[in-house]
């Protein structure tokens, strides 16, 4: 699988990300982002590995939120780790999205924001 490193920063600075392979079997440490995919159109840059990657408000908003100020943090995003334009990735990782999941370290949740 893939994992995502988010690097520190202020709560102003732009989303700079490195993705890695790692192997499930090795049990890396990680932790899964689930938040709210939604068909929001709009979407917000971030840096992974110096490319520019179009997120969904809601994943932008996710990533904002649980990014730390002063250290790294390594999660699963299946919109980032799963390349969502490859048919054979997808049909490979999606089964075992349930063992990603159970070997995370803690599966963090974004529901969006509140509207009234």
């Amino acid at each position: 699988i893939r994992l995502l490193d988010v690097l520190p920063a202020g709560e102003r600075w732009p989303i700079e990300a490195h993705l890695r392979t790692v192997q499930l079997q090795d049990k890396p440490l990680y932790e899964s982002l689930s938040y709210a995919w939604g068909g929001n159109k709009t979407t917000h840059s971030i840096s992974v590995d110096g490319k520019r990657f179009p997120a969904t408000e809601n994943l932008w908003k996710a990533l904002h939120n649980v990014r730390h100020a002063t250290e790294r943090r390594t999660l699963w995003v299946d919109a980032i780790c799963i390349d969502q334009s490859s048919d054979d990735e997808k049909s490979r990782q999606v089964p075992v999205m349930h063992l990603i999941y159970q070997q995370a370290t803690r599966v963090l949740v974004s529901l969006g924001t509140h509207t009234p």
